[in-house]
């Protein structure tokens, strides 16, 4: 978990600053939380359509996720019908996909960049061809000259299995290839064993300079170099196929009660994408047992916090978990979160707190639902 500290820490929900505490056991302990780092990307095929959209999440020095979207996936449109993100794609660009990205998730996605297919080209050849797994024969499309991101014509190519060989150049045009009928689930299956195929692949050669072609210390080479050296997960974002209303087509619709989950599980300090889309709050452990609140970080934000910053009480004891608001319209979330973790009582103060919404005070009641024996 990536964090920061300060040297001198919050210690009320007016923000003064009015004590120092370095040990983390101590009543009073504090830290900001840093946000997780996420970078979007958009697969193009040589035709300039969407293959794919990706986002890369650093959960900590040795832990991260790549996220896969597919480009059939419905994302809500304030004021008229659901799109997929291959049609905001070819209708608005990169940013605007990334934003429709951001709102599947409910969270942040600050950095992002498209890689066509002269860009996998020049981004692979470093590691030169990438060998993986491929269960099913694929027939790419053919490709007219000029198409976007392609260097010469590409005509239509065919993929082996049980075991692909793969030239950088080729990347594109098998990310655009299918089977006609196939599951969404294979196709994105076949994504993400590339990607992971290509980070296994910089990671055995991190110590030459060029590994991966441009920014070192920022971007995408950022990004790929940090995954290489880490755990990574390499997972399709939670989808349901659900029959479009008045038509014969099946929608591919994010899965709702699976989406808050798994981005705790992959993006665990997410911030929202747009003001007040996700619950501020800053998390005290009011126990001595509850490791500055870390246990409970991967309920609240699966129920849609944003936790902004994580510590102890200024004294220990409480039996049970406060959730502090100083907006009654807060109450409802404020009672969903303490739902995650145990329950508690909501308590209401005239103080208000610009940088939360909620302070939660963790109590004994929460101790047996984190995971740690001894509680009430």
């Amino acid at each position: 978990l990536v964090l920061v500290g300060r040297d001198a820490i919050l210690a009320n929900t007016e923000g003064a600053l009015i004590r120092t505490v370095d040990n983390p056991a101590d009543p009073g302990f504090e830290l900001l939380v840093t946000p997780t780092p996420t970078f979007g990307v958009a697969m193009v095929d040589p035709a300039g359509q969407l293959s794919a959209a990706a986002v890369l999440s650093l959960a900590s020095e040795s832990r991260g996720a790549v996220l896969f979207l597919p480009p059939s996936l419905l994302v809500a449109d304030e004021g008229a019908p659901p799109r997929s993100l291959g049609d905001v794609w070819a209708g608005e660009g990169l940013e605007a996909m990334v934003d429709g990205v951001a709102f599947v998730l409910d969270a942040s996605i600050p950095e992002s960049r498209v890689i066509d297919a002269g860009q996998w080209a020049g981004l692979v050849e470093p590691v030169g061809n990438l060998v993986f797994a491929n269960p099913d024969e694929l027939v790419a499309p053919p490709f007219a000259e000029g198409a976007v991101g392609a260097v010469d014509p590409v005509p239509p190519q065919v993929f082996g299995a049980p075991e692909v060989d793969l030239a950088p150049g080729d990347i594109a045009a098998y990310l655009a290839a299918e089977i006609t009928g196939e599951s969404i689930f294979n196709r994105m299956l076949r994504v993400q064993r590339l990607w992971e195929a290509w980070i296994v692949a910089v990671g055995e050669r991190l110590e030459e300079p060029g590994v991966v072609p441009g920014e070192v210390a920022t971007g995408l080479g950022r990004f790929v170099r940090a995954l290489a050296t880490s755990e990574v997960d390499y997972v399709t974002v939670p989808i349901d196929l659900v029959p479009l209303p008045g038509t014969d087509v099946v929608g591919v619709v994010p899965a709702a009660e699976d989406i808050g989950p798994f981005v705790a599980r992959t993006i665990p300090f997410p911030i929202g994408p747009a003001p007040g889309e996700r619950i501020r709050i800053r998390l005290l452990d009011g126990t001595g047992e509850l490791t500055n609140g870390l246990p409970a970080v991967t309920s609240l934000v699966g129920n849609g916090a944003e936790v902004v910053s994580i510590g102890n009480a200024a004294e220990f004891g409480y039996a049970r978990t406060q959730a502090i608001v100083s907006d009654t319209n807060q109450a409802a979330g404020a009672r969903r979160l303490l739902g995650g973790i145990g329950g508690g009582e909501v308590v209401e103060t005239a103080e208000r707190a610009d940088a939360v919404d909620i302070t939660i005070i963790l109590g004994a009641n929460a101790l047996d639902v984190l995971g740690v024996p001894g509680g009430g």
